[in-house]
């Protein structure tokens, strides 16, 4: 396979019932993945994900995450109401254990994705919008999807945000 269709990067996307958020903002989000109090710092960059069975659909995306599937030294971006604004790179992805499940007290925990705290990057405001991803991908990701990159998208994402820095 070559790189460019090599698939290096997954888009998670957020909703505005996480606890993590109290008004819903997309600065929340931002603030959340670089808080050594109360994000994802806070947990030593272990990130859980609710979701239930995987149920295989189209090639382009993952439904729900398979833990197996995204491999070590993946890149996820982080999306929130149309916008990515940042990402963080994986250490390690794998299916949460049963005890794991009993200590959040939530069945429906089923994925388990451990981030390199090292790796976190904010993206500027407005950088990455839906409407970049559905010049990139070809449409714009359902709020609960989560798509995945090719080398070749990742990189037009990366050009993007490079845009941005450039004064």
């Amino acid at each position: 396979m070559s790189i460019r269709k090599r698939r290096v990067a997954y888009i998670f996307p957020h909703s505005e019932d996480e606890e993590i958020f109290k008004e819903g903002t997309v600065d929340e989000l931002r603030h959340w993945l670089i808080d050594p109090e109360e994000g994802l710092k806070s947990s030593d960059g272990e990130y859980y994900i609710r979701c239930k069975e995987p149920r295989p659909r189209r090639q382009d995306f993952l439904p729900f995450p398979l833990p197996t599937s995204i491999p070590a030294g993946s890149v996820v971006l982080f999306r929130f109401k149309g916008e990515i604004v940042g990402d963080a790179v994986v250490e390690e992805a794998r299916r949460t254990t049963s005890a794991e499940r009993r200590k959040l007290r939530d069945k429906n925990y089923t994925a388990y994705i451990k981030f390199d705290l090292k790796s976190i990057r904010l993206y500027p405001s407005g950088s990455v919008t839906d409407k970049d991803l559905k010049k990139i991908m070809g449409r714009i990701p359902n709020p609960r999807e989560y798509p995945v990159l090719t080398f070749s998208q990742f990189k037009t994402i990366l050009r993007k945000v490079a845009k941005q820095l450039v004064i």
